[in-house]
């Protein structure tokens, strides 16, 4: 649960601002409101595994490295099977779920945006 975790969220943000990468600081920024939005209407869901979700599609698309990605893929699977052990699978299944949704949104509304891109 740590790499959905706000501490770990902080640290991946810091490491874009630094970059001076700010499409994609909005992108996870908009998603992570998104994923507090949507938390309140379905309370069933897990966040940690939306903010997972989200780091994991916005840094992926960063890197674009097929590598990077294969390894983002085998953490996070390793991740939410731990999850599903502790938080049962329905809870999980209902954050990678909203993760994906708000990380589509995010993408689709930061394509009319004049900032940079990377």
């Amino acid at each position: 649960m740590a790499l959905g975790s706000i501490p770990f969220l902080v640290i991946v943000l810091i490491r874009i601002l630094i970059a001076n990468n700010y499409l994609q600081f909005f992108q996870i920024i908009f998603a992570v409101v998104l994923v507090f939005i949507f938390s309140l209407v379905f309370r069933k869901s897990n966040n940690y595994s939306a903010v997972m979700v989200i780091l994991a599609v916005f840094t992926s698309v960063f890197y674009k490295e097929a590598v990077y990605t294969i390894f983002v893929i085998v953490i996070g699977l390793l991740a939410f099977f731990g999850m599903f052990k502790y938080l049962g699978r329905k809870n999980v299944w209902y954050g990678v779920l909203i993760g994906v949704i708000c990380s589509l949104i995010s993408y689709l509304v930061s394509i009319y945006l004049p900032l940079q891109n990377y």
